[in-house]
């Protein structure tokens, strides 16, 4: 059983087109290839069903799954006309067969669809994730959010509208599987699909899920909490997305009763005393400085009366330089 789980959990883990993260889109021809693989070696074996059993578009209990098998048909075919052709054909060849029988089932109900539909194109549509993709995206996104099993089980008590964390968590889902995206918003073909139709028209179904995530988007609301408001109040109760993502915690043990979020721990009763504090002491009283006595006024210095103007002495004239005496020869001396 631990070897089953295992490897269903890494055909899970496989890697899809990254712009669709874990949403699986295929086409009738692609399954029909796969199932020539997987049958190659196996006698008896239909490949009919296996087909259908790729598509998710089989069950050996209830017989083929209208939606998502109808979307691999165009569009125009699939009227109310041919799905009364569809059923009326369903009823009238399967009455004979054994349930038991679920490779002639499957034959014969691929067989109504392709004569009330026409052919299938080649263009691949959305694979619904089964119960076990849907855990793998749940735990996956909450351990890329670092989040513990008890708080998963508080998130999805309060519909993961608690706090900022809790919406973050339906917002990484929701893109995990290919169904949101931030700037073209929820994909509401694949959402139909996912979730079997809703029990409501197609053209209903979007008309007012569309009207409703206007209404959000007007509300400036973060990224986080538009993806969780949307999940909650925009598409019918009961069939939804987070009604399988909450059945699912449930089936984990991760649930608790809506409304019954835990308290919180209670704090002790008892809360201890602070040390006492040591006393200041006092400061002595600083002595009282003696008032200084008043200086008294200055008087008034007397003006100092402006000094008389010194007259200007005049200037005297220049001494004429006193012409140079010529020498005088010298006397000879006299003959005694």
């Amino acid at each position: 059983m631990f070897w089953l789980l295992s490897s269903l959990f890494l055909l899970a883990s496989s890697g899809n087109a990254a712009s669709n993260h874990k949403a699986v889109l295929k086409s009738q021809l692609q399954a029909q290839i796969e199932c020539k693989q997987y049958l190659q070696f196996v006698g008896g074996a239909c490949e009919e069903r296996c087909k259908l059993l790729v598509l998710r578009s089989w069950n050996d209990s209830t017989g083929v799954v209208g939606l998502p098998l109808s979307r691999h048909y165009p569009a125009i075919y699939v009227n109310d006309k041919s799905i009364v052709r569809t059923n009326n054909c369903l009823q009238c060849n399967l009455r004979e067969i054994p349930q038991c029988d679920s490779c002639v089932r499957a034959s014969i109900s691929l067989n109504c669809f392709d004569r009330s539909y026409g052919s299938a194109f080649p263009s691949p549509q959305l694979v619904p994730l089964p119960d076990l993709l849907h855990l793998n995206v749940i735990r996956q996104c909450a351990q890329m959010l670092q989040i513990s099993p008890r708080e998963l089980a508080v998130y999805g008590s309060s519909e993961f509208l608690l706090n900022q964390k809790a919406s973050c968590l339906m917002r990484c889902i929701m893109i995990r599987e290919g169904l949101y995206d931030d700037v073209r918003g929820p994909n509401n073909d694949r959402l139909y699909v996912q979730c079997g139709g809703y029990g409501t028209s197609e053209e209903d179904f979007k008309r007012k899920s569309q009207q409703c995530v206007d209404r959000l988007k007007t509300t400036c609301l973060d990224n986080c909490t538009l993806v969780a408001r949307i999940t909650k109040e925009c598409y019918p109760p009961g069939a939804g997305l987070l009604d399988l993502i909450l059945s699912l915690l449930s089936i984990l043990g991760l649930s608790l009763p809506l409304g019954s979020l835990p308290s919180l721990p209670s704090l002790p009763v008892t809360i201890p005393t602070l040390p006492t504090l040591p006393t200041v002491p006092t400061l002595p009283t600083l002595p009282t400085i003696p008032t200084l006595p008043t200086i008294p006024t200055l008087p008034t210095i007397p003006t100092i009366p402006t000094l008389p103007t010194v007259p200007t002495i005049p200037t005297l004239p220049t001494v004429p330089t006193i012409p140079t005496l010529p020498t005088v020869p010298t006397v000879p001396s006299l003959p005694v």
